[in-house]
This record gives C-alpha cells, sequence and structure tokens, in this order.
C-alpha cells in the first residue's frame, strides 16, 4: 500500500459514517454535493469543500495545501479567508486556525478513527450573531459561529435574520440577511 493509498484510507476513517458515504459516490455528482451540504448544514460535521463536495483526493489536496504554507482550511460552512481581517496569510498560522476548520496535514496521527462526540449545544439566539453592516440588508458573521445555514434571528426592531451561506472555489461566503 502506498504513502497516498495509507493516507487516503485513515483520512476517511477519521470521519463519520455519514461522511464516509461521500467517498462512494463520483466526485461532481450532484448527488454527492447534495449529501455534503446536507452534512455540513446538520452542523454535527466538518465538510472540506475541495475534498467532500468536489471529491478531490485528500491525500493530493493536503499536499498541495501544505506546499502552499496553508495550515488549515475552512470547513464548507465558514468564510472564505479573504474575508478574514488577516486575509489570507491567516491560512499560513495554526494559531489564528478557527474553531471548525480543518488542519491541513499529511501526518496519520492527525487523523485518528471516528469516535461519536457528544451531541452539540443548539446556537444561543439571545443576542446578535453579528454587529458589522455589510450592507443594508446583510451584517457580517462573527468568528466561531457555527451555527447552521438557515438560522433565524430577531433583533429588537422585530426584523427577521436568516444565515445564508453561498458555494465558491476557496470554500463558502456566509453572512446574515435580512428577511423582507
Amino acid at each position: 500500500m502506498t504513502e497516498q493509498e495509507k493516507f487516503n484510507e485513515a483520512y476517511w476513517l477519521s470521519f463519520q459514517p455519514e461522511v464516509r458515504v461521500l467517498q462512494q459516490i463520483a466526485g461532481g455528482d450532484p448527488k454527492r454535493q447534495q449529501l455534503a451540504l446536507e452534512l455540513a448544514q446538520s452542523a454535527t460535521h466538518k465538510i472540506d469543500c475541495a475534498i467532500h463536495y468536489f471529491g478531490l483526493d485528500p491525500f493530493l489536496t493536503m499536499k498541495q495545501r501544505l506546499y502552499y504554507g496553508y495550515k488549515w482550511t475552512p470547513n464548507i460552512m465558514q468564510p472564505a479567508p479573504i474575508w478574514d481581517t488577516n486575509g489570507w496569510t491567516s491560512m499560513m498560522d495554526l494559531a489564528l486556525m478557527p474553531a471548525g476548520a480543518i488542519k491541513n496535514s499529511i501526518d496519520l496521527a492527525d487523523w485518528p478513527a471516528y469516535n461519536p462526540p457528544k451531541p452539540p449545544l443548539p446556537p444561543d439566539t439571545s443576542a446578535s450573531p453579528s454587529d458589522v453592516w455589510l450592507s443594508g440588508t446583510m451584517r457580517a458573521i462573527r468568528n466561531g459561529d457555527l451555527s447552521p445555514v438557515g438560522t433565524t434571528w430577531k433583533d429588537q426592531t422585530g426584523k427577521i435574520w436568516t444565515k445564508t451561506a453561498r458555494i465558491n472555489p476557496f470554500g463558502t461566503a456566509q453572512w446574515w440577511q435580512v428577511e423582507a
């Protein structure tokens, strides 16, 4: 078994059984992409856009990221690093890796076999999800906001805000959008 085959096996075994199903569906297949999004939106799975959604090889993807100096990658439900105040360079520093991001590594020790975690706590909707306005109808996502896309929040004026996302090649752009 080659280094690549050993890594790919360990990589896939480090995920929940629901996520492992993705490797059996061809890359580019809309069924794979839909399942990857559903798993990501459940907020209990870290989905790698390149590997899980597009179907790229885990070993080769991690090696390429490491070659460019990227220590971590946002999961598919996190904002792309371009939105980060530190810019792209933040991906080169593990100290700046946000919760829920994916560590780029080809070290098998970083990909232990999956053990079920405790159920996640529901998101706190008692406070404003964002204080940063992008426009009159959009607010930025706060670092560490792991609430699933589709979550709603009612502000003090009675406006309803919905967490929204759009996929791009670097991950997912997310924001809070006010309902019309």
